[in-house]
Order: structure tokens, then sequence, then C-alpha cells
């Protein structure tokens, strides 16, 4: 079906302007001051953010016929210095300003609706745009003569709203599914560290029994006291002991408890050759650091480096089994990641730990996850070109090793959690598809959707 949508340009549609051009000083809190590196698409990242005063943010972000760089509900922001297509919609909840290497679309509501233009400027073919009209100019820049004669489709705005129904529940499923995983995720590791960390258990049972309770754990102790109304199931609770006993090596643990190296306690290391596999267009995704993602327990599976099934085959030397660990050793070292489909392969810098036969395999991801194993991976570092941890080193880490009948109830929490968690992230990558492909025939006006009030049904019966 060809396009019946009118085209215009972002100078057309839009009041465009950049952030600060000013030198503004930094401050270690105040107003959140955001450059291009902390804009994502649809988010933003706020591990390594700058601060500047009220002052400056009043003075540098005012609201004048001069100057229009105060922020408002609605306001489209891209990066124009480093990657371009980090596109985020700032909303009336959000304060910060930004630098000038930030550009400000600022759309006039009576023809050009806020989130079609965010739909708009995140699509593939508005990227291949920019790059044709950049021209071959410097990577990574854009400015803001060039933005304003970028052309865009400029559909009725009824049909803008219409569109944008239909990708937005699209998303916000999404959304709601990634919360859901984060949630499950928080639970599991709170879990770990109540258990195994904390020891509230053996401290309850201790209290209880009136036996004593080590100096390390008397603010703790005070703590239980008040909860012990809300102890554990009995089935539970007597899986755990009531006295502590001290050890050279971890300091006061549960009495009973083993503390074993490592390399007692796994089962096997998977590996490839140590070298990168010959890679192809279409195959078996190969898992890389980067795939590897904080607060995710499992790789990201798209990814454009791939290997034929020969290679999968023959290339490495064990393939991954289910409830098979990944942890990184070179570069960003100690990302992990649980196995729940193992049809990929994995790159030289990650590998991959079996366990099952001694411990449980859940008891091990949360606890490769956990401070102290990070921390005595860290300490045994080996830094020349990167950081990288040997499986010598690995092999000498002591661990904390409850009894396996404890474990497994651990671990049967956890596998339910992980395998709910896992459909959560299937649904997430088919209604990504989805919505990336109904995308660009949405506002090209290739595809008309019907109206909005049943799309929500559709995207609910999608994700169930």
């Amino acid at each position: 079906m060809e396009s019946e949508h009118k085209w215009s340009t972002l100078g057309e549609t839009c009041y465009i302007t950049d952030g600060a051009h000013a030198k503004v000083e930094r401050q270690e809190s105040g107003v959140l001051y955001l450059t291009s590196k902390n804009f994502s698409v649809g988010s933003l990242k706020l591990d390594k953010v700058d601060y500047i005063s009220e002052e400056d943010f009043s003075k540098l972000f005012a609201d004048t016929k001069k100057s229009q760089r105060k922020l408002r509900d609605g306001d489209v922001l891209t990066g124009i210095i480093g990657t371009f297509g980090n596109v985020y919609r700032y909303t009336e909840d959000d304060h910060f300003g930004i630098s000038s290497s930030v550009a400000i679309l600022r759309p006039n509501q009576e023809i050009l609706n806020s989130d079609f233009l965010y739909y708009v400027l995140t699509s593939q073919s508005f990227k291949a745009t920019v790059e044709a009209y950049k021209g071959g100019s410097v990577q990574g820049y854009t400015n803001i003569a060039t933005l304003k004669v970028l052309p865009i489709p400029l559909p009725d705005i009824s049909i803008q709203t219409n569109i944008v129904a239909h990708l937005k529940a699209l998303d916000q499923k999404i959304q709601l599914n990634r919360q859901t995983n984060q949630t499950l995720e928080q639970m599991a590791q709170a879990l770990f560290k109540n258990w195994f960390v904390d020891f509230d258990p053996v401290i309850d049972n201790a209290l209880a029994a009136g036996n004593p309770i080590p100096e390390p754990f008397t603010k703790r102790s005070e703590v239980r006291k008040a909860l012990l109304d809300k102890t554990l199931p009995e089935e539970q609770r007597v899986l755990f002991p009531s006295e502590f006993e001290e050890t050279e090596e971890l300091g006061w643990v549960p009495k009973g408890w083993k503390i074993t190296p490592f390399i007692k306690i796994i089962d096997k290391y998977i590996d490839n050759r140590g070298k990168t596999p010959p890679l192809v267009e279409v195959g078996i995704p190969l898992v890389e650091v980067k795939n590897m993602i904080d607060g995710e327990p499992f790789p990201n599976l798209d990814t454009k480096k791939r290997v034929t099934m020969e290679t999968f085959n023959t290339w490495f030397r064990t393939h991954l089994e289910k409830k098979d660990i990944l942890i990184s050793t070179v570069g960003t070292i100690g990302r992990t990641s649980i196995v729940a489909n193992t049809n990929f392969g994995i790159a030289q810098n990650v590998l991959g730990l079996r366990f099952g036969k001694k411990v449980t395999s859940e008891y091990m991801f949360y606890t490769i996850k956990a401070h102290r194993f990070q921390y005595d991976m860290d300490a045994r570092l080996v830094t020349t070109v990167q950081s990288s941890i040997k499986r010598k080193d690995l092999n000498t880490i002591p661990i904390l090793k409850p009894p396996f009948e404890l474990l497994e109830e651990f671990s049967s929490i956890c596998d339910n959690n992980l395998k709910f968690q896992f459909q959560k992230k299937m649904e997430i990558g088919t209604l990504t598809k989805l919505r990336d492909t109904l995308l660009p025939k949405l506002i090209s006006g290739e595809l008309r959707l019907p109206e909005t009030d049943s799309v929500h049904k559709k995207t609910s019966d999608t994700a169930t």
C-alpha cells in the first residue's frame, strides 16, 4: 500500500534548539545536568551524572523570548554529539538541564504529536535519512541546521494519535514485563542475602534456643527479636542450625556449614578455543560480555555476531546445558547470566560454569552475584592490557557450602521465579519484534490500523 501521509520537515513542525553552551560549574548535588551520554532510547542512564546549582539552572534554562531552553512536557530530546538516535521524551515528572550535546525538539502540538515524533526519530528509516543528510560529516555529530531540514511524515493529527496508541500499548506491555522481571530478580537476591549472607534464619533459631549471638550479628539480632512471629515455616526453619562457629576464611558462619574452594564444588568449565570463531550474518548467536546485562538473569541473544551450525558443532569444546552459568572473565569482570536457552555459543571472554553435583546452580548463580564473591575476584585480577581472571585463581575462592537439602529448597523457589522470568523475556522479544515491524509501516502510512479501542485487547492476548 502506497503511503498516504503528507511530508514536512522538523524545522517546519518543531521549535529546535540545543542545551547550554556556557561553561558551568559541576557540583556533587543539585539539579541534574545531563549530556548525550546520559540518554538511551526511551530512558535515561543515570549511573554517572553531573549536577549544577539551582542558580545556574535558572540562569541557563530560562523561558524567555530570546531563550526557550527550559524543558517542557512533550519536548523530544536527542543526542547530537555522540551516537544519534538516543531519543527521550521529556515529561512533567522530569527535572534536569542539558548540555549542548543534546538537541531539543518542541513540536507544534496542533500538527505534530510528541509521541509520534518520538517514534519517527527512533525509526531506522529516519536514522538512515540523517546519515544521508550528513553526507560524510564527522561521525557521531549532527548539527541543528541539519536537523531542521530533515523530512518527516506528517499524517493528520488524529491518525498520529491512533498510531501512538497502538505503539504505546506494545511499549507499555514490554515495560510491564521488564518491571515484573526486575521485581522477581530483586526478590531472589533478597532471599539469598537473607539466608546466606545475613543468616537471619540462623539468628532466629539461636534466639529461640537461647544460644549466644556472635558480636557481628548483635545489631541484626535486635531487629530479628521484633520479628520472631514472622519467622520461616517449620519445614524451612529446621533446615537451618541454631548456632554459629568462627572460621579463618569467612569469619562467623552457621555451625556445620562447610567452606570449600571453588575448584571443589564446580563440576565443569565450558569455553571455546580461546579465539573468535568464523562469523556469519545469519546463524547461531555468539554471546559476549556486552550480551550479559546487569540486573537481567539471562543473556541477550539479539546479537549480530553469529556462527554456522557446523562451526557451533565443531568449534566449541562443550555445548552449554540449561542452568549452566556464564561469567565474564576479561575486561568487565564478574558479569553473570544463567542459561535457559542453550542454542548459542560463547566468546573467549566468557566462561561457562556447570554445577549440580555438590551445590545447586541457582545457589552459585546468586553467590557469584554477591558482593563477597565479586570482592574475591577483584583481589585475584591479572592486569595487563585488560584486566582478567584465570581459572586457577577462580579455583581458590572460598565458597560457603550449606547442606544440600537447604540448597535444594532455595533452588526450588528460585527455579520457579527464573522460569517465569524467562517466559516474560520471550514475551518481550515477541512484542518488540511486533512493534519494530509495525513502526516503519505505520509512520510511513504503508499500513493503517483499526481504531485504538481494540489494541489493548490484542496486545493483552499476544502476551497471554
